[in-house]
């Protein structure tokens, strides 16, 4: 098994923790197995999880949001929203 084949050590460790769980007076991990646990429980995704969109991407994303729906209206000869305007108006000003 290469360092690299995550799902093999997980799947291991997995089996060090059974083995734990399955005896409750049993407190050491089988000779071995001590650095396995300790690369597997440290072991890291290549990729992080997705998070948060940052507040300036997001805002700017909403002002071109905002800003379309107005020009879409104004273009209908629609009635704009005074919320969208407010809200245009606020993401202007940081």
């Amino acid at each position: 098994m290469n360092s690299f084949d995550s799902q093999a050590l997980r799947e291991q460790a997995k089996e060090i923790l059974r083995y734990i769980q399955t005896d409750p007076t049993q407190t050491l991990i089988p000779p071995g197995r001590v650095d396995l646990l300790d690369r597997t429980l440290h072991l890291k995704s290549p990729k992080p999880p997705i998070g948060l969109t940052s507040r300036t991407i997001h805002d700017e994303s909403r002002l071109e949001d905002v800003r379309s729906a107005i020009l879409r209206y104004v273009e209908a000869g629609q009635i704009i929203s005074p919320e969208w305007v407010d809200e245009y108006n606020k993401l202007l000003t940081p």
